[in-house]
């Protein structure tokens, strides 16, 4: 029987991003942005957390995201419609550079979904999308550093 988990507030906003926003949360970017970047700790907190069901670790194939400082195109209404070709061969050749490599993810399980109201069923169905998703919780990392209203929407 595992002992009793006491949710703290970085359990619970790492939880209810896996049940409502994204997928799931490389390791690597559950430690550096809520664990200071300590490996062991946030190996450590996720275990516990696996331990009481609430998560699950597993380990991919996928292409570590770029670090994300800027947008490569912005537009507002009004102005001249994006050079869309150009922006999705620069996305193209950003991710051709990089190789796939093991990586441990972390994804909400269905006990997660059901303690916080959410809808994930606690698998990954489709593996090799894992860099896209591993993408997608960059970005949502990213607003939630520079912009933390829209993060929480």
């Amino acid at each position: 029987m595992n002992p009793v988990l006491h949710i703290k507030e970085r359990d619970r906003e790492v939880l209810e991003a896996l049940v409502y926003r994204i997928r799931t949360f490389s390791q690597r970017q559950l430690a550096d942005h809520f664990w200071n970047g300590s490996l062991p700790n946030t190996r450590r907190r996720m275990k516990s957390l696996a331990e009481n069901g609430l998560v699950e670790r597993l380990i991919v194939q996928a292409r570590l995201t770029p670090k994300l400082t800027s947008p490569i195109a912005t537009w507002q209404p009004g102005e001249p419609t994006p050079d869309f070709g150009s922006i999705a061969n620069v996305c193209q050749q950003r991710w051709k550079r990089r190789p796939t490599q093991a990586c441990v993810v972390w994804i909400a399980t269905e006990k997660a979904a059901q303690l916080f109201g959410g809808v994930r069923r606690g698998e990954l169905k489709n593996p090799i999308q894992a860099t896209h998703d591993l993408g997608v919780a960059a970005v949502w990392l990213r607003q939630r550093e520079i912009a933390p209203r829209f993060a929480k929407a």
